[in-house]
């Protein structure tokens, strides 16, 4: 196999970035070096998995969880704010201070009410706990939601049992008629084997750069960032980093 050294591959990614290469043409260029990629880690980036799909067919691609968080997250913070906003509209049109000291309520613990269980603190709790006895429906269902999310990604053993606790997830959600939560049930339809493919073999390691005794790599990026220089460097650090660990003597690595 043909290895390179860190010159070779610092001039490689100048000479791309340089000449215009596309993610493709660099990636095409690794693959030359020896690379084999058996998995990609990034966000929900078209171009990434099309790129990795064309130089690496068999590669399987996880998107990477702070992305699939934070799609759900994004969703969840909409609901809550809107539901606020309705709650104060009501509470002003009618000269309702009850509904006003709610939605004043809902405001101050907004952060708080998004966050899963386990990182809520005892003050978080207790202000949560009230806000559930004070608004039955919407609070208790929405802190439920979060559960059920938590669950589905911190604590399924496998797929089949994240698909399960899916199908609760989506009844309590249509129960629930929200717009923006209705959305997530549908991220997951169409984002199933990105999201979770985890579940199937979870020996990949970290989300990283790692060597397995087949001499395979599992390779992550944010692809956003590879369309400049430093992008490219990036990348090329990663390479590096594989090459070293796979090489006996790092120092008597062959030239190009």
């Amino acid at each position: 196999m043909t290895m390179a050294t860190w010159p070779h591959i610092k001039a490689l990614t100048k000479t791309l970035c340089v000449e215009g290469g596309t993610h493709p043409q660099f990636l095409q260029h690794v693959k030359d070096l020896g690379l084999h990629v058996t998995a990609a880690f990034s966000d929900y980036s078209q171009s990434f998995t099309d790129a990795i799909t064309a130089v690496w067919p068999h590669a399987r691609f996880q998107a990477d969880h702070f992305h699939t968080v934070k799609h759900m997250w994004g969703h969840l913070k909409k609901s809550l704010l809107s539901y606020r906003r309705q709650i104060k509209a009501s509470g002003e049109a009618q000269q309702d201070e009850a509904c006003m000291a709610l939605a004043k309520k809902l405001w101050t613990w907004r952060w708080s009410l998004l966050k899963k269980p386990s990182n809520v603190s005892v003050e978080e709790k207790q202000a949560i706990t009230a806000l559930e006895s004070e608004d039955e429906g919407f609070v208790h269902s929405f802190r439920s939601i979060i559960r059920q999310l938590v669950n589905i990604f911190d604590h399924a053993h496998s797929e089949a049992q994240a698909k399960l606790r899916l199908q609760q997830l989506r009844k309590d959600i249509h129960d629930m008629e929200d717009q923006h939560l209705d959305k997530i049930p549908q991220f997951f339809d169409d984002h199933w084997d990105q999201a979770l493919r985890y579940l199937r073999k979870r020996v990949w390691g970290s989300i990283g750069v790692g060597q397995t005794p087949s001499r395979e790599c599992v390779c992550s990026a944010d692809w956003r960032k590879t369309t400049t220089g430093s992008g490219l460097q990036q990348l090329g650090n990663i390479i590096f980093r594989y090459i070293r660990r796979s090489s006996t003597s790092p120092a008597t690595l062959q030239n190009l």
